[in-house]
């Protein structure tokens, strides 16, 4: 179901030219997985994954480096105090070939009577 998904999306991107893909926070390794497996259909593309903050990032790492398709793996739309550990927990899985790629939020807490 999530590669059904996802194929929609790549479809789109592809057709239009993109030369990079942005897979951006993604939740679980296993989202992940059927993105990767998605993209040995489309040999040319090249793509990164982000992560939402969780506790498996070293094994999202390693998944993703595992992928010849992928150039960098990183975290997205997380507290800026969670990326250096986050980083730190990966960093003896990531590849040679990869790069890290973060954008964590401006660092403020959602307060639902205030918005």
């Amino acid at each position: 179901e999530l590669r059904l998904w996802h194929k929609a999306q790549v479809d789109c991107l592809v057709a239009a030219g993109a030369d990079l893909i942005a897979f951006e926070t993604i939740p679980s390794i296993k989202e992940a997985q059927a993105i990767v497996e998605l993209l040995k259909e489309y040999p040319d593309c090249r793509a990164w994954l982000a992560f939402s903050y969780g506790s498996l990032f070293r094994d999202a790492v390693e998944m993703a480096c595992r992928s010849p398709q992928m150039f960098a793996v990183g975290v997205n739309c997380c507290h800026p105090a969670v990326v250096e550990p986050l980083l730190e927990s990966g960093r003896e899985a990531l590849g040679a070939n990869m790069s890290w790629v973060v954008y964590p939020n401006s660092g403020e807490t959602w307060d639902s009577k205030n918005g």
